[in-house]
């Protein structure tokens, strides 16, 4: 079984109409193809900050592992009660300079509109479970404007910040734990939220997933990982054989092996580079929008004789308030800039903490990563089949939802210490 659970919450302090809502005319609509710049405006911020992640202090002897949907969403979030100039920077960091807040309003409807309507349909057919929910708390004594409270009344809840933030800080994380099915624990933590406390924007994503090939668990072994030709560690690794869809991609000098779940429509993406030091920085940072899915494009199914993934956890938590400021949304985090008046008529609203907490677990049920440790012959034919994909150095991989074009999940396998199940700890 694969599960993967992750949370993102954006609190904010102070510091000091339904149809004009969102615009000065919110019946009015710029382009008819808002959803595909919506998706790849969050491919691109997805990129960028998994590239900022591992090349950052905080990838130091740890594996990445965040959701960019659960950061996209919750910035969406702050997005819709954004003006100003600080609506203007969130446009240009997000890619919606061509979009209106009604536009983009519409694109994140549908979004959740369908994963919505999978998440009934899965239910039903007991095949995953892929819950995506937001939350918008304020304050009780916030005058939160009213067309607001219409378009997010089955989102927005007042609690009582300002003489009761610790009751208010632990029904946060309440619901978060309600939506990660209990994997998510005290996101926020103590003191995070006090009486200045205004605003707490959250989005819970929680995916678990059981493979469209499982592995067999008497076929997990322990062997080697290589996190580089000096240091090595011993994981449990498992294996299988079988179709999978494969290719190379001379863009990202590595090869790729794709790993669907039940129903195909989710599917783990393996980025694996050659067995050499440096290699996977170098894949990473040619990574964009662009030369990944031409690597997803082009793959083509062959016969794997030896598909072997590490059974692991990786449990991350991150304040992402720094790295996101470094990506264009510092206003946010600016008392003297920040303004998100659309929310509240009493205004000063300014985000203080971008919390994001996650949590995967793969194993036989639900996971499948492999590594290939020859060099990469780069070719423009289709490959030829290869014996073996062995995932026994550092590679990445994204968690991809192909109907809706999103991506769920990315992070990289280097540290294997820094994963609970690479020995015998059983889940």
């Amino acid at each position: 079984m694969n599960l993967l659970v992750v949370v993102t919450a954006l609190l904010a302090m102070v510091v000091g109409s339904h149809a004009q809502c969102l615009t000065s005319d919110d019946t009015q609509t710029n382009v008819t193809n808002a959803q595909a710049i919506y998706i790849s405006g969050s491919h691109d911020f997805a990129m960028r900050l998994f590239q900022r992640l591992h090349s950052s202090a905080l990838a130091e002897d740890r594996n990445v592992f965040y959701s960019p949907h659960s950061l996209w969403c919750a910035l969406s979030l702050a997005y819709f009660g954004a003006e100003g100039d600080t609506l203007l920077a969130m446009e240009e960091a997000m890619g919606l300079t061509n979009l209106t807040k009604v536009d983009v309003m519409r694109a994140f409807r549908f979004i959740h509109f369908w994963q919505d309507i999978r998440k009934m349909d899965d239910k039903k057919t007991d095949k995953n479970t892929l819950r995506v929910a937001n939350r918008l708390y304020f304050d009780k004594t916030e005058e939160v404007k009213e067309c607001m409270t219409e378009l997010f009344h089955d989102e927005l809840e007042m609690l009582d910040f300002r003489k009761h933030s610790e009751e208010a800080r632990q029904s946060i994380n309440q619901w978060v734990e309600t939506q990660t099915a209990n994997r998510i624990r005290n996101l926020i933590p103590a003191g995070a939220v006090d009486a200045s406390t205004r605003m707490v924007l959250a989005n819970a994503a929680y995916f678990k997933g059981t493979w469209y090939s499982q592995f067999k668990p008497e076929k997990t072994k322990l062997g080697l990982f290589y996190s580089s030709k000096e240091q090595f560690t011993f994981v449990n690794y498992m294996t299988q054989s079988g179709a999978f869809n494969f290719g190379v991609s001379e863009e990202l000098q590595a090869h790729v092996l794709e790993l669907p779940y039940l129903g195909e429509q989710i599917s783990m993406f393996l980025l694996l580079p050659p067995f050499r030091d440096g290699a996977l920085n170098h894949t990473v940072s040619r990574l964009t929008p662009q030369v990944f899915r031409n690597a997803i494009e082009m793959l083509w199914q062959v016969d794997i004789k030896n598909v072997t993934v590490p059974k692991f956890r990786i449990e991350e938590n991150y304040d992402m308030s720094d790295e996101l400021s470094e990506l264009g949304f510092e206003s946010l985090f600016n008392a003297s800039a920040a303004n998100l008046n659309g929310f509240s008529k009493s205004g000063n609203l300014v985000l203080g903490s971008a919390l994001h907490k996650t949590f995967l677990e793969v194993n036989e049920e639900g996971a499948e990563a492999a590594a290939a440790t020859a060099l990469i012959t780069m070719r423009t034919s289709r490959p030829v089949s290869p014996r073996a994909f062995i995932c026994d150095h550092p590679f990445m991989y994204v968690i991809y939802d192909k109907m809706m074009h999103t991506m769920l999940f990315m992070g990289t396998f280097e540290y294997p210490k820094a994963a609970a199940l690479s020995l015998d700890k059983k889940v």
